[in-house]
């Protein structure tokens, strides 16, 4: 599924770098993140990425996207009253 600029509101700042690393796709990422599509879209859908996937995450990036920037974010919106999921 492509991710639409309008569908990024709400979202942390960093899904817009790394759903263009792999095509706009949640079903790409996934599978180089070796989880389901659900539990990426699951996370889509909270907002952020649990914080514990952010050193895979920059290493899967390339450092496009920091560890520090997953957590940040994960920070921010929790204090904001979203919930983290699983992985």
């Amino acid at each position: 599924m492509m991710i639409l600029e309008d569908e990024m509101e709400g979202k942390a700042r960093y899904w817009g770098k790394l759903l263009k690393r792999y095509g706009g796709s949640q079903a790409e990422l996934a599978e180089a993140l070796g989880e389901s599509r659900q539990l990426v879209h699951s996370w889509w859908n909270r907002g952020f990425i649990p914080e514990r996937r952010g050193m895979e995450v920059e290493r899967l990036t390339g450092g496009v996207v920091s560890a520090a920037e997953v957590l940040v974010e994960a920070d921010r919106l929790k204090r904001l009253g979203m919930k983290s999921g699983k992985s």
